[in-house]
């Protein structure tokens, strides 16, 4: 009987967490249980606006608008416990200022879209951990940007950027970044403050010079340069012991310069010569 009872009990937890789990795919299907929808996928449906319904689901935690035709997100700030917001591929050319009501986000993804700026308290969104803005038309970030403390990756590649803030520094937590394909002139000397990051991508951009404080960038494993401006490296590069992998192909910078970085730092493989065809860059 006791076993009978602990199958039950297991049994019925099991069923609890199956249902956490559970993909709804149609509003239909979901509104016949509002309270049991934790995940909706509404990919691909050809969505201009989202539904007035969506605000009848209390425990939503997961929400996929990908590849529809929303441009615009109003009502998207009441849904309270949202932890996963999809919004790639859409033609989002803002974003509402409800959006920071959305306190438990903890990854956004709102690439290929067609947004020119962002909210100014942006940065109020503090749950954060990932962030996809890549594909879209952004020239600049707000100032709030470095509030988002707990954000470890960051992709803005394919923007028009310009320059960074100096509170990008505040983002401690960041171990990838991705800023290829904007047109930033340079970095922000408050990058040395990203004690965590791993991976940096700056390619196609128009940078001539390295702050200095890149090398505190003591967890550095990989750093892409390709397609800038860059004629001198700082002296402060030979303390990247940990970096594997530095692209600075198309750049203006010296052959024995490069040379000159390649002897400091001997496990790493530094390639810096010119190459015309950039479908073989890596």
């Amino acid at each position: 009987m006791k076993n009978i009872t602990l199958l039950f009990i297991v049994f019925i937890t099991l069923g609890i967490n199956a249902q956490e789990y559970k993909i709804y795919s149609s509003m239909k299907e979901a509104l016949n249980t509002p309270n049991d929808v934790y995940i909706l996928s509404l990919r691909y449906k050809n969505l201009q606006r989202i539904p007035d319904a969506i605000a009848k689901f209390p425990n939503l935690t997961e929400l996929n608008f990908e590849g529809n035709k929303l441009t615009k997100i109003d009502n998207i700030g009441k849904l309270k416990k949202l932890v996963i917001l999809n919004l790639n591929r859409n033609n989002l050319s803002k974003l509402p200022d409800s959006i920071v009501e959305l306190e438990k986000i903890s990854v956004l993804k709102i690439r290929r879209n067609q947004l020119e700026t962002l909210p100014t308290y942006f940065g109020d969104l503090k749950s954060l951990t990932q962030l996809d803005l890549s594909g879209n038309k952004l020239n600049q970030l707000p100032l709030s940007f470095g509030n988002m403390v707990l954000l470890k990756k960051l992709d803005l590649n394919d923007n028009k950027i310009d320059n960074l803030p100096e509170s990008l520094g505040k983002l401690i937590n960041l171990e990838e970044v991705d800023l290829s394909k904007n047109q930033l002139v340079g970095l922000p000397e408050s990058i040395g403050n990203l004690k965590q990051l791993n991976t940096l991508r700056l390619r196609k951009n128009n940078i001539s010079n390295i702050p200095n404080s890149f090398g505190n960038l003591q967890n550095l494993v990989y750093a892409d340069f390709t397609d800038n401006k860059i004629t001198l490296l700082p002296q402060s590069f030979i303390k990247l012991k940990n970096l594997k992998l530095f692209f600075l192909y198309d750049n203006l910078i010296e052959t024995d310069e490069s040379q000159k970085i390649a002897k400091s730092l001997p496990t790493c493989k530094v390639y810096s010569s010119i190459r015309a065809n950039d479908d073989d860059k890596p």
